[in-house]
């Protein structure tokens, strides 16, 4: 950051203050740029767990309802599938 043009007309310790002042905000300057840079991060992480967790849930509940229709021919039926009998294959017996 650029001095005042009056700068140099000022008593040593106004000058002192000043360039303290400015010191102070290009670390509160450079603070602020990490902690976006942290923040694009952590965005990234949460969004990164999110899917993940979603995905888990989402092949959870997947699987689940296939050992539901697996178990419950029924239901399986009545969600439109064929049984193996009615598509003229006999059911094998593991």
């Amino acid at each position: 950051m650029e001095l005042p043009p009056n700068f140099r007309i000022l008593d040593a310790g106004t000058q002192e203050y000043i360039r303290d002042l400015l010191r102070q905000l290009n670390e509160v300057r450079s603070d602020l740029d990490r902690a976006r840079t942290d923040q694009v991060i952590i965005r990234g992480q949460l969004t990164s767990a999110d899917t993940k967790a979603a995905s888990k849930f989402w092949n959870h509940v997947f699987f689940n309802d296939l050992q539901i229709f697996h178990s419950n021919s029924f239901l399986f039926l009545r969600a439109g599938g064929t049984s193996p009998v009615s598509a003229g294959r006999r059911p094998s017996h593991h």
